[in-house]
């Protein structure tokens, strides 16, 4: 392909390409007036020639990363739309076994000794896309040793952490939640989900060593008012 038919392949750089075209149409006057001489004309053509390689390559570059982008955005749609239709964590919880009947004025659920919040999960519901996160709570309550475990996403905690400060903790201070985005990174950007699920876990076990809060009711139904709940001694995975 000679030098003026690559540069009608420059259409998304058309400043560039005018640039080219008249640096190109100077030369080669100069070229046909005989003031210049072969060598110099054969360099010049060269650099110029150089130069609309390296716009096509990145012309190249860039429509290969849309073309990626494209793939990686409509995977991403795909991959939301099987964890909507995959439910709210209801089969895995039914596969812990019994459904914690919550008891708003009965006896709470102390001797919490381990809390783990794993498996963020991008989910698709009534319209809204938002990422769910599994909480597992380990209590050793004497003649009731049990794993719970529910699913909430961070409205919840956020929802959470405002009954608690307008209740019963309102003087004592409460641990920090999460940012609720950051200017650099997006809501589903994978080092984000990770950083925020690590606060999470720190925010709960915070909030699990204060056994005033672990007695409220706010607490107690965040936790278990949709468990699920097996024996300690199955373990849970």
């Amino acid at each position: 392909m000679n030098l003026r038919r690559q540069l009608g392949c420059l259409q998304a750089y058309p400043k560039e390409q005018a640039e080219i075209q008249s640096l190109l149409d100077d030369l080669q006057g100069l070229h046909d007036a005989g003031l210049i001489g072969e060598y110099d004309y054969a360099a010049s053509l060269q650099l110029l020639k150089h130069a609309t390689d390296h716009l096509l390559q990145v012309d190249l570059l860039t429509q290969r990363a849309e073309q990626s982008l494209s793939l990686a955005e409509g995977m991403s749609r795909q991959v939301a739309l099987l964890a909507s239709a995959s439910g709210s964590g209801d089969a895995e919880a039914d596969a812990w076994g019994a459904k914690h009947t919550f008891q708003p004025f009965g006896d709470p659920i102390s001797h919490i000794t381990a809390i783990v919040v794993d498996r963020p999960t991008r989910v698709t519901a009534d319209g809204q896309t938002f990422t769910r996160y599994r909480i597992v709570v380990r209590s050793e309550m004497p003649g009731a040793r049990r794993y719970f475990v529910t699913h909430k996403r961070f409205n919840d905690f956020r929802a959470l952490h405002g009954l608690l400060s307008g209740g019963i903790v309102r003087r004592r201070g409460l641990p920090n939640l999460p940012p609720y985005r950051t200017v650099f990174q997006g809501s589903f950007d994978p080092l984000f989900v990770e950083d925020r699920r690590k606060r999470l876990v720190d925010y709960l076990r915070a909030l699990s060593a204060d056994p005033l809060i672990v007695r409220s009711r706010e607490f107690q139904e965040f936790l278990f008012g949709d468990a699920h709940w097996r024996p300690v001694e199955q373990g849970y995975s």
